[in-house]
């Protein structure tokens, strides 16, 4: 008989997520005993569970133990840190959002808590089980927070087309892992890696089970990134939850399941990967083509996003087929230039008043004409963040983009950088359109109300700034992805 061999747990590695799980609890029976003025207690308690947990990834420094079911290495840090940068923002931004909406705090903090702590999870997993675990606990978080302003007929929408594609995109997860389990006898990533080996006797690089195993999980990950033709719920989800909460999932969500997806592909099946490579080139080319010519016909300011967020999941995915010394720290460096900017465009959305149930905000591009006479410096704000993600120079759009197409060119993906740059100019006319209501277009008829608070101010200023800096001098972050990019390639 087999001899079974027990797990590694890190608990070192799991620091985040325990922070977070503990400050959502305590966030969340606090919130039962105080009343609805005591908004920045609980917003500061998230806050600073947040910055604890901050801390705890930055001790993230230990190198990746093949047996271990959760690593803390630097490629999991860097990723932790993405995560609960956006997170804090998220919260930032949802003080205006609460003080206008009738919600329960304590639930509604509690549960970005949560979203955090199985996120930061993800990013550490190095076992499929684990892996589906962070992914669970992460979204049942995220279902209940997009239909968390109940009276809103988009918001059930929202929640109930995320649930139930989500409940969907979790069983190829899960069947998937469990016919690599039945092939490989193992769900650890080192294990299944070494089982792969080229070699290994009996070979298992061409069985069937394994391949559809690898299908499978690949489906579920295409399914929860929004590559096409899994990005069905994308649009409905995004308009129809709270705007903090939709820039949140945007942004947080793609970081936590590219490192998952990355870990997965470079260190558990790179045996495979003339298999995972040309699925993958076939996913970005559809989701980079599909994503911008479906966002050309919206007038939904957040629609458009949406489809926005699919088409640069494809650019995303470029760098991460690429095999080369640029790829991993390029996908990291365009995550992190990606949280700034989208975050920032949905953060001007903010100060816009939407003509939507409970007052939302979700404008239509006409409602943005004329916003320069009336806001000069939100819309200034939002025309560096337009540019950003159309990729213009000077931008961090650009260098994500610049870094992503490099690394798949030299590795010899010509054909999907082409289609990459044909579709970034499809791209750039719809984010010009943004701008050119802004600023060439008067405003005319009734115009929903603009109201830009100090605190939304001072964090476009934030978000300005580094979307700018790091087009400008992209150096210093790139290094550190760099050095925390630890995946063999």
């Amino acid at each position: 008989m087999p001899t079974f061999t027990p797990p590694v747990l890190d608990f070192g590695a799991l620091g985040p997520t325990l922070v977070l799980s503990i400050a959502g609890m305590v966030v969340l029976m606090v919130g039962v005993f105080v009343d609805e003025r005591a908004r920045g207690l609980l917003a500061g308690l998230s806050l600073f569970g947040l910055l604890i947990a901050f801390g705890a990834a930055l001790m993230q420094n230990r190198a990746a133990d093949a047996a271990a079911m959760i690593v803390g290495d630097p490629f999991a840090a860097f990723f932790t840190v993405v995560i609960l940068l956006v997170a804090a923002i998220t919260i930032f931004l949802s003080t205006d959002y609460v003080s206008r909406h009738t919600i329960s705090l304590g639930e509604y903090y509690a549960l970005l808590l949560f979203a955090c702590a199985g996120m930061t999870l993800v990013v550490a997993a190095n076992d499929l089980i684990v892996v589906l675990l962070g992914i669970e606990i992460l979204s049942v978080a995220l279902y209940v927070l997009a239909g968390f302003t109940r009276g809103r007929a988009t918001a059930q929408e929202a929640a109930l087309k995320y649930f139930l594609l989500g409940a969907f995109s979790l069983s190829f997860l899960i069947y998937g892992t469990a016919w690599i389990y039945g092939v490989v006898q193992s769900t650890r990533f080192g294990a299944i890696a070494t089982a792969l080996r080229p070699g290994a006797n009996p070979s298992l690089l061409s069985n069937p089970l394994l391949l559809a195993g690898l299908g499978l999980i690949l489906v579920g990950f295409a399914f929860k990134l929004s590559f096409v033709p899994f990005h069905m719920w994308t649009p409905d989800a995004y308009e129809g939850a709270p705007t903090p909460i939709t820039a949140f999932m945007s942004v947080a969500t793609k970081a936590a399941i590219f490192a998952a997806l990355l870990r997965f592909i470079y260190v558990a099946v790179p045996g495979l990967r003339a298999e995972w490579a040309a699925v993958l080139w076939a996913l970005a080319a559809l989701t980079m083509v599909v994503g911008n010519a479906a966002a050309i016909a919206q007038t939904s300011v957040k629609r458009m996003l949406a489809y926005s967020s699919i088409a640069q999941a494809g650019y995303i995915l470029v760098g991460a087929i690429a095999v080369h010394a640029l790829s991993q720290p390029g996908v990291m460096f365009y995550l992190l230039a990606y949280a700034f900017m989208n975050v920032g465009a949905f953060a001007v959305l903010m100060g816009i008043g939407g003509a939507g149930e409970a007052g939302d905000a979700d404008p239509t591009i006409a409602d943005l004409n004329g916003l320069a006479q009336r806001k000069p410096l939100l819309a200034a704000a939002m025309t560096v963040f337009m540019l950003s993600l159309a990729g213009i120079p000077l931008t961090s759009g650009f260098i994500g983009k610049l870094y992503v197409f490099t690394a798949a060119l030299r590795s010899g993906y010509a054909e999907l950088v082409v289609i990459g740059v044909l579709t970034s100019a499809v791209a750039t006319f719809y984010y010009l359109r943004v701008i050119a209501a802004m600023w060439m277009r008067p405003a005319e008829g009734t115009l929903p109300e603009v109201r830009v608070t100090r605190a939304l101010a001072t964090l476009l200023v934030i978000l300005v700034v580094g979307t700018l800096a790091l087009g400008i001098a992209p150096a210093g972050p790139l290094t550190l992805a760099t050095a925390a990019a630890a995946l063999p390639r």
